[in-house]
């Protein structure tokens, strides 16, 4: 019985997130999809009240029958997965569901019970999602195989996992051999600096449109990708576990002037396009877009500074409503798996979380794989990321900044107080 309820729910689920059922008509009666699934009346009936409770479906009075609720899409289903790119539903289908079958792909939620996440996003959402230390532990308590590190910067300030890396990359440029020769551009070298970068797209403004110079997949960080790959940081782990504001750090500083550079160098509304010259990106987005193009890292860093590379991954992030704890540490075993993490290197979707199957997925004689191989250790954590509320600051004033006239170190001077105060007064600011 409990599998033909499934079904019935699905059936009509289904119609509903492809949109053939839409928000606001009136749902066919019971008997009707009875007639059509060929499951019985009184389990498609059940099936409605499960929906109804859910929120999905709304019951009319007398005789109006039941209906699809307008923001259904707004609902949390139980058991279901929502991913962003198309590779999870393909891995999820051809991978998870056939060990997890009481899991839901969904498309046009607004959320998932079970969901993949970009890092922008995890971090924002942070407070709505299960703390998966002690699944993780369970499943997998030897994570030698594992870029440990990685995972371990998805802690929130008082130490909860609140996503797990599936797979990660470093940032570089995708360059469009076509718009330079249209351009009448020279390609950099591999070892082109912040000031050849500046020159590059000041002659790239003169011969293309705005909207097709500089382009990146992730808008809300990209002054974050510069930031850390000039080694600015906003916060900084001490000795004894605690952290402390450095904005107003030298390398903070120069990285935060290099950035009003770019920025009073660029139109503020940057339109998007499929189109531009320049492009930031991961290895996961030349998968997913099918980009073409040569590629090239960031700007050299001046002097004996280290250059860093902000994390981009795709995370697990299981809301707090989900209560079958069974199911999330199946999940996070099959998502860790040898099998599937080979699968992601396999499609050379990001750098798999997985030590063994990351080596695996690079061929020494492709250049852009030489690239990213090389950039791989250079990714750091960003301990910022464990206060959502600093965040969500940092985001806003960075916003203001970036196009004002005001100097780094008066900025610094502004913001420091109020993060040093969030530090201060946030209970458990240890790991």
């Amino acid at each position: 019985m409990a599998d033909k309820l499934q079904s019935a729910r699905e059936y009509i689920l289904r119609r509903i997130d492809a949109g053939e059922f839409r928000g606001g008509e009136k749902l066919p009666s019971a008997r009707e999809l009875a007639e059509r699934t060929g499951i019985s009346f009184p389990i498609v009936q059940m099936a409605f009240n499960t929906l109804i409770a859910d929120g999905i479906l709304s019951s009319g009075v007398s005789r109006q029958g039941t209906c699809i609720r307008k923001d259904w899409a707004e609902r949390i289903l139980p058991g279901s997965f929502l991913s962003f790119r198309p590779v999870w539903n393909e891995l999820f289908s051809q991978k998870i569901r056939p060990q997890i079958p009481e899991l839901l792909a969904v498309d046009h939620f607004q959320a998932g019970a079970c969901e993949i996440r970009v890092t922008y996003d995890a971090v924002s959402l942070q407070k709505e999602y299960l703390d998966l230390s002690e699944f993780l532990e369970a499943e997998y308590p030897d994570r030698s195989d594992f870029f440990n590190a990685r995972i371990e910067q998805f802690r929130s300030h008082d130490g909860k996992l609140y996503a797990l890396p599936l797979m990660f990359s470093p940032w570089v440029f995708c360059c469009d051999e076509e718009l330079f020769q249209k351009a009448g551009c020279d390609m950099p070298g591999l070892d082109w600096t912040w000031e050849e970068f500046l020159d590059l797209l000041r002659e790239l403004q003169r011969k293309l449109p705005a909207n097709q110079i500089l382009a990146s997949y992730k808008d809300p960080t990209r002054w974050l990708i510069y930031l850390t790959h000039f080694g600015g940081k906003i916060f900084e782990q001490q000795q004894d576990g605690t952290f402390q504001c450095r904005l107003n750090s030298p390398e903070t500083l120069d990285a935060l002037n290099r950035l009003q550079e770019l920025y009073h160098l660029l139109p503020r509304s940057e339109q998007r396009n499929t189109v531009c010259a320049l492009r930031l990106c991961t290895r996961q987005d030349i998968a997913s877009y099918q980009l073409q193009g040569s590629y090239l890292p960031l700007p050299r860093v001046p002097g004996d500074r280290k250059a860093g590379s902000l994390m981009a991954g795709d995370l697990l992030c299981i809301r707090k409503t989900v209560n079958n704890f069974q199911l999330v540490r199946e999940l996070i075993r099959e998502f860790l798996s040898p099998e599937l993490q080979q699968e992601i290197g396999n499609r050379k979707y990001g750098i798999p979380i997985r030590k063994s199957a990351a080596i695996q997925s690079f061929d020494e004689t492709d250049p852009v794989d030489q690239l990213f191989f090389s950039k791989m250790p250079q990714v750091v954590d960003v301990p910022h990321y464990a206060w959502p509320t600093v965040n969500e600051l940092i985001q806003e004033a960075m916003a203001d900044f970036l196009y004002s006239t005001q100097s780094p170190k008066e900025f610094a001077a502004e913001l420091s107080p109020a993060l040093a105060a969030i530090l201060k007064y946030t209970r458990n600011t240890k790991w």
